[in-house]
C-alpha cells in the first residue's frame, strides 16, 4: 500500500478503539499491510512506553480488582481489559524496532492536561458496565441479581460491542466513551490542535515519506467526534478535520478493516 510521493502533505490515519481485545493482532496486521516509513502515535510526549512504572500501574489496577471479591468470570474479564490497555504503543514499538523506523509521540504531556479519573479505576470500569446494563443499578445489586452464567455471557459478547462501535459509533455505550476525562471541552479541543500541529511538523520535515498515524477513532473519524461532542457538550473539530484544514490529505481506516481473514 505504499504511495507515490507527489509533493503533497499526506497522512494515513488508523483509528482504534482502546478496549479492542483483538487490537494487538489487528494493529500488527495493519502496520505490515501499510508499511509506513514513519509512525506518529497518540501517546504523551513525556512518557516512556517501556517505563516500568506503567507496568506497576497495571499491577495496581489488578490488585484493586482482586480486592473487590468479584465472581471469577468478571474478575478475569476485567484483568484482560487492564492488560490489553496500551496495545497501540506496544504493537507500534515492536514494529518500529523490527523495521528500524522512527516513532513520534505527538500527544500532549501527561501532566499538562488535568484528569478527573476516579482514583479507583477498577470500580469506575465496573460501574460503567453496571450502569449500562440497568439504569440506577449499583455494583452490589448487580452482583446479587445476576448469576454467574449471565455474567459470562455478557462479557463474552464484549468484543461484539467493540466491533459494532467501529461501524456504528452511535451505538457505543457511555462507559466506552471518554466521559469526564478532560477538565473541559477546551482542554479536549486544545489537545486536537496540539496533535495536528505535531503531525504537520513531522510531515513537513519528512517529504516523500509515508507517514502513518495511530490514534483513537474519535480523533480520526468525524462521526465518532460528533457523538463525543454531543455527549460531552463540546464543539470544534477533531484531529483529522484540523489536518485537512492545514492542507494535509488524510486517508483514514478503521482498525477493524485489518482483521486477518
Amino acid at each position: 500500500m505504499k504511495s507515490k510521493y507527489t509533493g503533497e502533505l499526506k497522512v494515513l490515519m488508523i483509528g482504534t478503539i482502546h478496549f479492542d481485545l483483538k487490537g494487538p493482532d489487528r494493529l500488527k496486521n495493519a502496520l505490515e499491510s501499510v508499511e509506513p516509513d514513519i509512525i506518529t502515535i497518540e501517546w504523551p510526549k513525556n512518557v516512556d512506553p517501556v517505563d516500568p512504572i506503567l507496568s506497576d500501574i497495571k499491577k495496581g489496577y489488578i490488585e484493586q480488582i482482586n480486592h473487590l471479591r468479584l465472581p471469577r468470570s468478571l474478575e478475569n474479564f476485567l484483568v484482560k481489559i487492564i492488560n490489553i490497555s496500551g496495545y497501540e504503543i506496544i504493537a507500534t514499538i515492536e514494529y518500529a524496532k523490527k523495521h528500524d523506523i522512527p516513532v513520534h509521540f505527538i500527544d500532549v504531556d501527561m501532566n499538562s492536561t488535568p484528569k478527573v479519573y476516579d482514583n479507583n479505576f477498577a470500580k469506575q470500569l465496573i460501574n460503567g458496565f453496571v450502569e449500562n446494563l440497568s439504569e440506577g443499578a449499583t455494583l452490589d445489586t448487580f452482583l446479587r441479581e445476576i448469576d454467574r452464567t449471565s455474567i459470562e455471557e455478557m462479557f463474552q459478547n464484549f468484543q461484539g460491542v467493540v466491533d459494532t462501535a467501529y461501524t456504528s459509533p452511535e451505538k457505543v455505550p457511555d462507559f466506552l466513551l471518554p466521559k469526564g476525562i478532560y477538565c473541559s471541552c477546551r482542554c479536549l479541543e486544545e489537545r486536537e490542535k496540539y496533535m495536528a500541529n505535531e503531525i504537520s511538523k513531522v510531515l513537513e520535515e519528512n517529504p516523500g515519506k509515508d507517514v502513518v498515524h495511530i490514534g483513537g477513532a474519535m480523533h480520526t473519524f468525524p462521526k465518532f467526534w460528533e457523538i463525543i461532542k454531543e455527549r460531552l457538550g463540546c464543539d470544534g473539530k477533531n484531529l483529522a478535520e484540523m489536518l485537512t484544514e492545514k492542507g494535509v490529505e488524510v486517508t483514514a481506516y478503521k482498525l477493524i478493516e485489518f482483521e486477518k481473514q
